[in-house]
This record gives C-alpha cells, structure tokens and sequence, in this order.
C-alpha cells in the first residue's frame, strides 16, 4: 500500500499540480506498468539541471521504494540534496528525518546514522540546536552499534563534533 504521507508529500512539493485526474498512487502505478526506472532518470534529469523533474522522480522512486517494503536510501538522499540545491532546507530536513525513521523501523542503522549526520549538518546550519542537540544524541548511540560501517563512523567523526 502507497505511504500516505509520502502520497501527500508527492503532490505537495511538485511544482506544479499533477495531470487531473493524477495522484500519486497512480503515478507510481504507471511507473511500474511501463517499467520506468524514475532514480535513474532523477540522475539524468540532474544533470541536466531540470531540478523539478529530478525532484518529481526522486519521489516516484521513493514510493516504489517504500511499496516494495525497502528503505528508500538513495532516493531519499537524492531528494533532499536537490531539495538543499532549491534553497529548500527544511523540506530536505524533512526527507532526512524521514530516511532517518525508515531505516530505523526497518533496522538499518548505518542507514539511519548516514542520515542523521546529513540532517545534524542541515540543522545546525539553519541554527535549529534543539534539533540538532536531539540528533547527535541518537548518533552517538549509533556510533556504538555492531551494525554501523566503519565507514560511515569515520564520515561522521570528520563531520560532526561529539
């Protein structure tokens, strides 16, 4: 079943309305009919510089994503850096909240621990220090987990200041 919220999300940050008689269900219904790969074309529309459509895109993904029971990584990455390219960071604060729970219901917490680092990052910068004191809270938790790459605890400790 389609997320709700991410349906809304879909048709509130498009840019412009959908097609009458379009929403989202059916947008990513007809995505899977025709066999339509929407991260790939978010990437080729990117570098294209058509940020509106790669956003549209990064959201199909998401849904299809989210549908097939999968945490939606890098669609919802993708997402919320073209988001922040759009000068529209709380809404990729959002997208990075959202990746954050995801890969948190679903056990995923190098999935989660990558988000909450860009998410810290787009927090502290908007000078949301409750949130971003909240988010390193649950990255230091992370940092301690079997299941967090090493990797991505270097990433983090050359971000972000514990």
């Amino acid at each position: 079943m389609l997320n709700i919220a991410l349906a809304a999300a879909l048709i509130a940050l498009a840019p412009a309305p959908l097609p009458i008689g379009m929403d989202a269900d059916r947008v990513a219904a007809v995505a899977r009919e025709v066999n339509v790969d929407p991260l790939e074309n978010a990437r080729r529309l990117l570098t294209e510089g058509a940020y509106d459509e790669a956003r549209r895109e990064f959201l199909i993904a998401i849904v299809l994503e989210r549908d097939a029971g999968r945490v939606p990584t890098e669609a919802s990455l993708g997402l919320a850096h073209t988001l922040f390219g759009q000068n529209r960071a709380r809404d990729a604060a959002t997208v990075l909240e959202e990746l954050a729970s995801d890969a948190w219901r679903k056990g995923q917490p190098d999935c989660e621990a990558r988000a909450l680092m860009d998410l810290v990052w787009l927090n502290a910068r908007a000078g949301r220090n409750t949130d971003v004191r909240a988010d390193i809270g649950r990255l230091r938790t992370l940092m301690n987990h079997p299941d967090v790459k090493e990797s991505t605890r270097k990433d983090i400790n050359a971000r972000i200041r514990f």
